[in-house]
């Protein structure tokens, strides 16, 4: 009878470690399926929403034309930046920094107390200003020709 009963523990506790383990198994293949229509349901929700016919009346036609073709006057400049000479003089040593009037540094350099420091720079052609940083002191000056002078 102690057999009997032991086999019948052991069977048990064999019969209830598999339901467990096959429960396991359904619940891990039950959260993939949800995933995979998950993922099935925002694709089909992506591609409805982003393939839209455009039905516009108000199209332009566009002619393209060649380069050859287009009637560009001999005067055009094509360059994007511009070449500027800057002679600084300091009344104190100490670091200048050239930068545009949006904070983009362009050039740093030391200054002598009342030595000129001449520097070249080449700024972005559509820079019509830029801001010198001296000490605790800041100036906006003009690009209005490629020799340009400041004293602090």
């Amino acid at each position: 009878m102690k057999k009997c009963v032991s086999r019948l523990i052991t069977n048990r506790i064999y019969i209830n470690s598999i339901f467990g383990i096959l429960f396991d198994l359904h619940f891990l293949v039950k959260i993939t399926a949800m995933k995979k229509l998950l993922v099935f349901l925002f694709s089909i929700v992506l591609l409805g929403t982003a393939c839209k016919k455009n039905n516009s009346d108000d199209q332009e036609t566009v002619t393209q034309t060649s380069m050859e073709e287009l009637d560009i006057g001999s005067g055009f400049n094509w360059k994007t930046t511009k070449n500027y000479q800057l002679t600084i003089t300091g009344n104190d040593n100490g670091i200048i920094e050239v930068i545009s009037n949006d904070d983009i540094p362009y050039q740093k350099a030391f200054l002598t107390s009342d030595v000129p420091y001449s520097m070249k720079l080449t700024l972005p052609a559509y820079e019509k200003f830029v801001k010198l940083k001296f000490m605790d002191q800041e100036v906006s000056i003009e690009l209005d020709s490629e020799t340009l002078t400041y004293k602090f």
